[in-house]
């Protein structure tokens, strides 16, 4: 069995990728996910080393790597899990996390004519006072939405943002499943 490790850069995007499995959105069943969760590292440290390990003999790991900076070299430690870890994907959020609020909250005509002075972050927290780049105000946001909104909002990210990503790296929808493109 291939297993799916979902790692994250930062706890907005594990905030996010919670709420996916929560609502049954990605394109892998929750018990292909290692320990059917995501995980919030950017590297395999000791404890997702230790969990690997635990995994049957034969059995592989695809990695899946979110953010917005993933120009790091990815350390898989050949010498301590040889060929277990079979594929390690990049799945980009450029520039930065809150371009899915801009966009969900139709400003992003609006910060493009200023991004030149503004982080997406910092443009957000002007226009909504309530902002906190904290995981619970990530989490609040996507589990108010319907389904049909989440994949719509990524829909229109991945639109307006492919630009951005490297000719490797995958988008936020290449996570969903197929077919709730069709619903």
């Amino acid at each position: 069995m291939n297993y799916i490790l979902i790692m994250t850069e930062g706890t907005d995007e594990k905030a996010l990728i919670d709420v996916l499995i929560e609502k049954d959105l990605l394109k892998f069943n929750l018990e292909e996910l290692v320990f059917e969760q995501c995980f919030h590292k950017r590297q395999i440290d000791d404890e997702l080393l230790s969990i690997i390990r635990q995994l049957p003999y034969d059995d592989k790991v695809i990695v899946y790597r979110v953010g917005d900076k993933l120009s790091d070299k990815f350390d898989i430690r050949k010498k301590d899990i040889p060929g277990k870890i079979v594929k390690v994907n990049k799945v980009c959020t450029l520039p930065e996390f809150e371009m899915l609020f801009i966009i969900n909250e139709g400003m992003f005509d609006e910060y493009m004519k200023v991004k030149s002075s503004y982080l997406p972050s910092q443009f957000y927290k002007s226009k909504n006072r309530e902002y906190r780049k904290q995981a619970a105000f990530v989490t609040d946001y996507f589990e108010r939405m319907t389904i049909k909104e989440i994949v719509d909002l990524l829909k229109r990210y991945t639109e307006k943002r492919k630009r951005a990503h490297d000719c490797d790296q995958l988008t936020l929808c290449d996570l969903l499943k197929e077919d709730i493109f069709n619903d």
